[in-house]
């Protein structure tokens, strides 16, 4: 762990335009294929709840991700008496444009910009009866996104929508290298089956796969899916990789730079005292508990940045901590694990071992540690914004929130900050 220390065990811390030029193909028989995209899901299943008059809701956890870089469209008219054209763009790794890829064939876009009928969901029996199929557009990037490592930025680039109005002349669609956005896959409106056992089968559709030169095992993912009546059911990370029946998963590692971060780039966590403490006494069990709340706070200069991949073959996530100076990512170091504690009232993230609370009697001398090691990091708590004018406004929304099949977790705690954490029994 890197750091400075303060009275605790820290972790490491002290559009588009309307108009689009048009470019000249450059091409280039020995380069390497264009990037591509790929169907990714961290959970091994599905669950469908049936309701009254074939209503429905489906829950599984479903990405595309850029494969082999960040995946650009471009949507333009040199007029509006001109049709509109699909390209795909290639960038080299100083983001110059190398090659501009016509995509012909391809539906015609509708006013809200997805790709029609890009994705194709299919349930069948568990022996292949077919059921139903059905086709849904696709918008490469929306709120929805998550990173999937750390090899591309560490906040998105492109549009988070894909609508246009009548006079749009120029679109950029994409999604970035280390991202991808969640898929959305339906079966209608309505669903009409009994419940039981089926598989769900969720593909790129053609003419998209040959286009866009989408792998044959990244173009499709297979899973069990429970069909149940009314609300129920349960959709687990995935606790094993089985290529036979789910052919994507979140195998790229980081690539950012491991190694020791400036001073300048380092948090400065503190512990502040204990507060809020009460002895709950629970008859039933003849036991009492001691509650209180407790709150961390970053001194600065750096933002306390911890993320967490999801390994395919594990229901955690490799946790890194990241280092900024001016607003990027400067160096990285394994912060340990980001796990999902799935209890009532919690159905969240938490990081492991970012505090330690023991008790001690009158004399200083440990009677016994709490219970409790994993905990969220947000802002929720402002400890001192008269010493920085850049983080007076900051989002108290926990990223830990996020769903137990996510590919990834962010957590932040920037300067001047501080999060709350409290520890009871539960």
């Amino acid at each position: 762990m890197v750091g400075r220390l303060r009275r605790v065990r820290t972790l490491a811390i002290a559009l588009s335009a309307l108009m689009l030029p048009a470019m000249a193909t450059q091409a280039n028989a020995t380069s390497a294929p264009p990037p591509s995209v790929r169907l990714i899901s961290s959970s091994d299943a599905a669950v469908i709840n049936l309701y009254r008059n074939g209503r429905y809701e489906m829950h599984f956890s479903l990405y595309v991700a850029a494969a082999g870089g960040s995946f650009e469209l471009w949507r333009q008219r040199t007029s509006y008496d001109d049709p509109v054209t699909l390209s795909q763009v290639v960038r080299d790794s100083g983001g110059n444009v190398t090659d501009t890829l016509p995509l012909a064939g391809l539906p015609e876009s509708d006013a809200s910009g997805r790709l029609p009928a890009f994705l194709t969901a299919e349930l069948t029996k568990r022996n292949g009866t077919p059921i139903k199929d059905v086709s849904r557009g696709f918008c490469p990037y929306d709120w929805q996104s998550e990173r999937v490592d750390d090899s591309g930025p560490s906040a998105p680039t492109f549009p988070n929508f894909c609508w246009t109005s009548p006079f749009t002349r120029g679109m950029v669609l994409g999604i970035d290298q280390g991202w991808s956005t969640q898929a959305r896959p339906s079966l209608g409106r309505h669903l009409k089956v009994d419940p039981g056992t089926y598989r769900l089968t969720v593909s790129i559709a053609e003419p998209y796969r040959t286009a866009f030169g989408v792998a044959p095992e990244d173009a499709a993912v297979t899973v069990p899916v429970s069909v149940v009546k009314g609300s129920g059911g349960t959709l687990s990370a995935r606790q094993a990789s089985d290529p036979a029946s789910n052919s994507g998963s979140l195998t790229e590692r980081a690539s950012a730079p491991i190694g020791t971060p400036p001073d300048s780039a380092l948090p400065d966590i503190e512990a502040l005292p204990a507060w809020g403490i009460r002895v709950e006494n629970r008859p039933k069990s003849g036991r009492a508990y001691l509650d209180f709340g407790a709150t961390a706070w970053n001194a600065g200069p750096g933002p306390l940045v911890v993320e967490g991949f999801r390994d395919p073959a594990s229901p955690t996530m490799d946790a890194f901590q990241y280092f900024y100076e001016n607003g990027e990512p400067v160096n990285k170091l394994p912060a340990g694990t980001l796990t999902y504690d799935n209890r009532d009232g919690h159905q969240h993230w938490h990081f492991k071992d970012f505090a330690a609370y023991s008790l001690l009697d009158s004399s200083m001398a440990k009677v016994l540690d709490s219970a409790k090691e994993a905990f969220c990091l947000a802002p929720t708590d402002a400890i001192d914004l008269s010493c920085s004018t850049t983080a007076r406004v900051a989002s108290t929304v926990m990223a830990s929130d996020s769903g137990i099949t996510v590919p990834s977790v962010t957590m932040r705690l920037i300067p001047t900050w501080g999060v709350w954490n409290v520890s009871t029994p539960n």
